[in-house]
C-alpha cells in the first residue's frame, strides 16, 4: 500500500512509495494537483483538496556509533499544504506517543518555511 495517492486536475493519478525511506515525492510529475489521499502512519487517511502546493518532509536521525551504528530512525513526518500565504502543517510524530499528530499554521514568510527546498513544493 502506498504512502499517498495524488489525483491531478486531468484526473490522472500518481502513487507514492510504500515506505518513508523512499517516498517517491521527488518523482511526482509537474502537474496541477487536485487532491491527495495520504496514509498517515497510524492507520487513518488524510484527504487534502483545494490547496495550491504541497510539501513532504521525513525527519530522521542516524546512529553514528555503537550497536545501532548507521541505523536510520524516522522521527517525524510532515505534510505541508499551502493556500495563499498560509501553510498548514500536519506533523506525525513516530517517537512520542503523547503527541502523535500536531497541526499548525505558519505564514509563508516564516523562517522554517523559507528554508525548505523550493523544488519539493508540488502542485
Amino acid at each position: 500500500m502506498s504512502i499517498f495517492t495524488i489525483i491531478f486536475e486531468d484526473n490522472t493519478s500518481f502513487e507514492g512509495g510504500i515506505d518513508y525511506k523512499n517516498t517517491k515525492w521527488v518523482e511526482i510529475p509537474d502537474k496541477k494537483i487536485k487532491s491527495i489521499f495520504y496514509n498517515i502512519p497510524f492507520g487513518d487517511y488524510l484527504y487534502l483538496i483545494g490547496y495550491e502546493k504541497y510539501h513532504h518532509i521525513v525527519e530522521v536521525t542516524q546512529d553514528l556509533n555503537g550497536q545501532n551504528k548507521d541505523k536510520i530512525i524516522i522521527d517525524n513526518i510532515r505534510l505541508l499544504a499551502r493556500k495563499g500565504n498560509k501553510i498548514k502543517i500536519w506533523k506525525f510524530n513516530l517517537l512520542d506517543k503523547n503527541k502523535l499528530i500536531e497541526i499548525e499554521v505558519k505564514n509563508f514568510n516564516d523562517n522554517f518555511i523559507q528554508k525548505l527546498n523550493p523544488n519539493f513544493w508540488k502542485g
